[in-house]
């Protein structure tokens, strides 16, 4: 059997998180074409420009080849604590610290610089009040994607520490979202580090957010300057 999950706005219109499939099906493709002929809604949902596949929280291609006991799961392109030696990843409903993280991330002497960001929900977006943000995540994977960029990043510089806290659930404006710190020997390196996660977190690890408006809940797409931004590193 092949475990199918779907998520976010994916999930919304098909009404349904998750399904299961025999082995049959020799790629992510054949899959995905196979649940748009269940209807109008699967085909609008599924259809290829506008979707993200993984194949055991890892991110494939449609050309994927699958085997028995394979977990696909289809979202829309968009957006624990872990501890692997000195970096630091926490997806969770739970408020951070930020003395905390930035303690951390001070403790190594060898280092001359720690640099942080620390984001916050807005009361406005795209010219709507928000009143509210729901953070939507895919457990698992996205905790797997914060540690492959983290480890990009450290191809690039020297970090002995590196923090990556982002929440998930409720949030109401002012309240924290994400946290990015780093420590390295130099100030460029970390500056230049701390957006190099942001800018790829931000396109790379599986977060959907849904905003609360005066004219009702909306999907937040995601936007070319964050592209953009990434593309540049």
């Amino acid at each position: 059997m092949i475990t199918i999950l779907f998520f976010a706005q994916v999930r919304e219109l098909i009404e349904t998180d998750s399904l299961s499939l025999s082995a049959e099906y020799a790629t992510v493709e054949d899959v995905r074409q196979a649940l748009c002929q269940r209807g109008a809604r699967w085909a609008l949902a599924l259809e290829s420009g506008k979707l993200l596949a993984a194949v055991n929280q890892s991110l494939v291609e449609l050309s994927h080849p699958l085997q028995d006991g394979d977990e696909v799961a289809f979202f829309p392109t968009g957006n624990g604590r872990l501890i692997v030696a000195e970096t630091r990843i926490l997806v969770g409903e739970e408020n951070f610290n930020v003395g905390d993280e930035y303690q951390w991330l001070a403790q190594c002497d060898e280092d001359g610089a720690v640099v942080t960001f620390t984001g916050k929900v807005r009361n406005h977006n795209l010219a709507k009040d928000v009143s509210a943000l729901t953070l939507e995540h895919y457990p698992g994977m996205t905790e797997k994607a914060l540690a492959e960029i983290v480890e990009l990043a450290r191809e690039r510089w020297e970090l002995p520490r590196v923090s990556v806290i982002h929440r998930v659930g409720a949030l109401y404006p002012g309240d924290e979202i994400v946290f990015v710190g780093v420590s390295a020997a130099h100030r460029s390196a970390a500056f230049d580090a701390a957006q190099f996660i942001m800018d790829y977190l931000k396109t790379r690890a599986p977060f959907w957010k849904r905003e609360a408006t005066p004219e009702g809940e909306r999907w937040v797409e995601s936007r070319d300057s964050d592209k953009q931004a990434a593309q540049r590193w």
